[in-house]
C-alpha cells in the first residue's frame, strides 16, 4: 500500500511539474499583468462614444481638428501606431498626463480618438473617460484599436513620440 501511495505522490508531482514548465511562458506573462484586461469588467462610461474602424478612418481623412491619442506603453508606441497620433499612457501618473496635455495645447472641445491594443483592451475606455473628466468633452473611444487598424492596413508609423 505503502509503495502505490509513493508512486500516486510521485506521479502528481511529476505532472504538477511538467504544467509549470509547459505553462512557464504563460505564468510569466499574467505576472507581468499582460492578461489584466481580460479579468477586469469595463468600467460605466455610458457618456463615451464608441468608434467604429470606419468612424475612425473618416475622423482620420476628414477630420483635422481631430487628435488621435494611443493609450498604449511608449514601447508599445513605438513598435507601430496610427499615423500622427499621440502617446499618452494609462499607466503613466495623472500628473505626468497633464503635464503632456498642457504641452500639447488642445482645447476641450477637440475631437479626441483614444485607442489601445484593440481586442478585449479597455485601456482606450478607461483613458477616455479620465480625458472626459479633465474636461474633454469630445473624448471616444476606438474598441479596435491599433490591432484593427492596422489589420486593415491603414496610414501608420513607428516611433516615439516626439511632439
Amino acid at each position: 500500500m505503502k509503495t502505490v501511495l509513493k508512486q500516486a505522490v510521485s506521479i502528481t508531482a511529476l505532472a504538477a511539474l511538467f504544467g509549470l514548465v509547459v505553462n512557464a511562458s504563460l505564468l510569466i506573462r499574467c505576472a507581468k499583468g499582460e492578461f489584466r484586461e481580460g479579468f477586469e469588467s469595463p468600467p460605466e462610461a455610458p457618456d463615451i462614444a464608441s468608434v467604429t474602424l470606419e468612424e475612425a478612418e473618416d475622423h482620420f481623412a476628414n477630420d483635422r481638428n481631430a487628435v488621435f491619442i494611443d493609450s498604449r506603453s511608449p514601447e508599445q508606441f513605438a513598435s507601430g501606431h496610427i499615423l500622427g497620433a499621440r502617446n499618452l499612457s494609462i499607466q503613466a501618473a495623472d500628473a505626468d498626463k497633464k503635464l503632456l496635455l498642457d504641452r500639447w495645447r488642445i482645447g476641450p472641445e477637440t475631437t479626441l480618438i483614444v485607442y489601445c491594443s484593440g481586442g478585449q483592451c479597455l485601456d482606450s475606455l478607461k483613458l477616455a473617460l479620465w480625458l472626459r473628466q479633465q474636461g474633454f468633452r469630445e473624448a471616444k473611444s476606438f474598441p479596435g484599436g491599433w490591432m484593427e487598424w492596422s489589420r486593415a492596413g491603414l496610414p501608420a508609423e513607428v516611433g516615439r513620440d516626439e511632439k
